[in-house]
């Protein structure tokens, strides 16, 4: 309540010197900065997260190369890096450049978690004199995989293994009693330290994973003046004390496990040129790793000269160095019982079991699956025999044909045992798995050939034949319900054809009717009227009888005209059949006094369809107008045939006839003899036309029988059209 009737203004007044205490309590106590490099070490991650500030004193024992050079200080008995390239200063300070190892400096700045331990971050450093390099701190390998010697000054010896030069910086790798170690160098050290006995003085220095977890260490030597070199290599890399492969690593009371260069005889059995190879001897068989540029053949007799370590469980020779001495007929390969091989009581039996890491054996299996490396080689994975559940990977050279899976193979190699991490607790380290690797191609032989017909295959083959099965019945379905489509299309399109045509039909059908009405009854009426004209002169009292004999033929003409209108039939066929209709139009004929019609009808006239008759009776028409206007006919025969075959109709003139080629069609407007045909052909029947000039015209026509239904079916289409 009190606050509440306290102004805004004034309650700020009130509270700011509260404000700057609280500011001047933490800066005061920032301001207190670490003086000494055991204190700086052992504060945790998390409290250097706030990156405390630094001031103290210490030596440098290390300048490493850099721009500006990072430093390696000391301080009673403890060592801290100083990240000079992180620093706030000026990085191209020439004062620091001209730091060494012996110089008392004064560093300012502040602290950080580094990758491994805690570090400086410098932002001043003076020089403030100089002091003598502390005494270093012998050491054995197992201190350095402690990590707790980081950043120390300390003294190691060794045997030099392998020297080698990356990025600048050069590298030795060392051996003692102990184990195995790193030293790292501003420049690349001799090759001819190889094999020398050095004692190093340096810095311990991490290196460690992406995740800053450490990995060991290293000793950071500077350059050569640091490397004391104890005994020098022989010349002869090969004058050294030979070894034998059952006693790699024996025990010995004094020196303990020698680290210097050794040598080694045996036959090659596997070789990996320029990598390594195995070798075999005393019925063991070691894995020799190579120097660079060294190699030696399947089958070679061969010296070793070597350093001699362990790799995972067994002693092998590295950095060797290879003397071929001649050849060797090649070992018989073990053969291998890999139940027996995983067994603990395998290797508790008395008599000893054979020793078969490293070489060379037999192993029969059936082949389970294979791989492709990334290097393109492949990797065979057997089923070990008896009842042990192993499978073994087995490394063949590119180009080995493969086996069908499920197939019993024979392959011959060189066995390497799998051990167990961690270490055992009972001290007999026990194999877990093994590998193998065969030579060339012809080490694998095949056994018992699989059948081609796996339960994968046989399923592959179901599973295809059902996917088949599936896509038959689809591609049916889809294949009727294009045809239902199709066909409905096709009888719409089949509609719309029959429309058309039925349309042309029925348009040529009406032409032909008028052109044979018109035609014929027109060509009577001028015959008639000329012989009226001729008449007239000569014998008068005959104009009146062609006058109507040319009346009749008009009116004759109305009539069918109607007719055809109304129904497209002919007047002719109403009070009798095809028969009479023909007698009467001939009788028309022969009146008109222009030509004389003779007919020969025999058989017996069948019951035939109107539509048959009507279309005989027009293309009869059509023949006797043709005969007479055209050919100038004076005697025309018609002979009609009835019989169970059909109807034959032959009509011949004597006019003057006419050639194919001068006769004309509805290219010039005549339709008479198209019209005949057209008649014919829709009845099924055959139509054929004659002529010569001087012979006259020949017209025959066989119309097939045809039931009374058809005619009628035909009819109705015409009709429906």
């Amino acid at each position: 309540m009190l606050f509440r009737r306290i102004p805004p203004v004034f309650l700020f007044l009130l509270l700011m010197p509260l404000f700057l205490l609280t500011a001047w309590c933490a800066r005061a106590q920032e301001a207190a900065p670490l003086r000494s490099t055991a204190e700086i070490r052992q504060l945790s991650r998390a409290q250097l997260a706030s990156r405390p500030r630094v001031d103290f004193e210490a030596v440098i024992l290390s300048v490493l190369l850099g721009a500006p050079p990072n430093l390696q200080v000391y301080q009673d008995g403890t060592a801290i890096y100083i990240h000079a390239a992180l620093g706030v200063g000026d990085p191209y300070d020439k004062a620091w450049l001209n730091f060494q190892s012996g110089d008392r400096v004064r560093i300012q700045g502040r602290a950080k978690a580094g990758n491994f331990a805690p570090v400086v971050i410098p932002e001043k450093i003076d020089k403030i004199g100089s002091s003598p390099l502390p005494e270093p701190q012998p050491i054995t390998v197992s201190d350095l995989s402690s990590g707790r010697l980081d950043g120390q000054w300390v003294t190691i010896s060794g045997v030099v293994r392998n020297v080698s030069e990356r990025n600048g910086f050069g590298g030795l790798e060392i051996g003692n009693a102990q184990g195995e170690f790193l030293a790292k160098m501003f420049s690349a050290p001799p090759p001819s330290l190889i094999g020398s006995h050095v004692r190093l003085r340096g810095l311990c220095l991490p290196y460690f994973n992406i995740r800053g977890q450490m990995m060991g260490l290293l000793i950071h030597v500077g350059g050569m003046k640091n490397v004391m070199v104890l005994q020098p290599a022989g010349e002869d890399p090969f004058a050294v004390p030979e070894i034998s492969a059952a006693a790699m690593r024996p025990f010995d009371l004094e020196q303990g496990t020698d680290a210097g260069r050794c040598r080694l005889r045996g036959t090659v059995i596997f070789s990996v040129p320029g990598s390594y190879l195995y070798l075999q001897a005393d019925r063991r068989g070691v894995r020799i790793g190579l120097a660079a540029g060294q190699s030696a053949d399947v089958g070679d007799l061969v010296e070793i000269s070597g350093f001699v370590r362990m790799r995972q469980g067994f002693a092998e020779m590295a950095h060797s160095l290879v003397r071929k001495l001649g050849t060797a007929e090649m070992p018989e390969p073990e053969l291998l019982d890999s139940a027996s091989i995983l067994s603990p009581s395998f290797y508790k039996s008395v008599p000893p079991p054979p020793d078969v890491n490293g070489r060379l054996v037999a192993l029969r299996g059936i082949l389970l699956k294979t791989d492709r490396n990334p290097d393109g080689k492949t990797t065979f994975w057997v089923g070990a025999p008896g009842t042990s559940p192993l499978n073994v990977p087995v490394s063949v050279p590119s180009g080995t044909e493969t086996p069908r899976i499920g197939s019993r193979v024979e392959l011959r190699g060189v066995c390497e045992l799998i051990m167990p991490e961690p270490k055992p607790m009972d001290g007999l380290s026990i194999p877990v798995g093994m590998t193998l690797s065969i030579a060339k191609s012809s080490d694998l032989k095949v056994l018992k050939a699989a059948s081609w017909w796996t339960p994968a295959r046989l399923w592959t083959l179901v599973g295809g034949i059902a996917c088949a099965f599936a896509l038959t019945l689809l591609q049916v379905r889809s294949l009727r319900r294009r045809v239902r489509i199709g066909a409905i299309a096709l009888s719409e399109a089949i509609v719309r054809r029959r429309a058309a045509e039925a349309r042309a039909d029925e348009r040529q059908r009406l032409a032909e009717e008028v052109h044979d009405i018109m035609a014929q009854s027109l060509t009577g009426v001028a015959l008639q009227l000329g012989a009226a004209d001729l008449c007239l002169a000569s014998a008068p009292a005959q104009v009146p009888h062609h006058l109507k004999l040319a009346s009749g033929l008009l009116e004759f003409a109305r009539d069918e005209i109607r007719r055809t209108l109304l129904d497209l039939r002919s007047g002719l066929l109403d009070k009798g059949n095809l028969t009479d209709a023909l007698k009467t139009m001939a009788g028309m004929f022969t009146k008109t006094g222009t030509c004389e019609v003779e007919w020969d009808i025999s058989g017996i006239p069948p019951r035939v369809h109107p539509l048959t008759a009507h279309s005989l009776l027009r293309v009869i028409q059509e023949t006797l107008t043709n005969a007479v206007k055209h050919g100038h006919a004076n005697r025309i025969r018609i002979q009609l045939d009835y019989s169970d075959n059909g109807i034959a109709l032959k009509m011949m003139d004597n006019g003057c006839g006419t050639a194919a080629s001068l006769r004309p069609g509805p290219a010039e407007g005549h339709f008479g003899l198209e019209g005949m045909r057209g008649r014919v052909l829709r009845l099924g029947g055959n139509f054929r036309f004659q002529s010569a000039p001087g012979e006259g015209a020949k017209v025959e026509i066989h119309i097939p029988a045809q039931p009374a239904a058809t005619v009628s079916l035909a009819l109705e289409e015409v009709n429906s059209k």
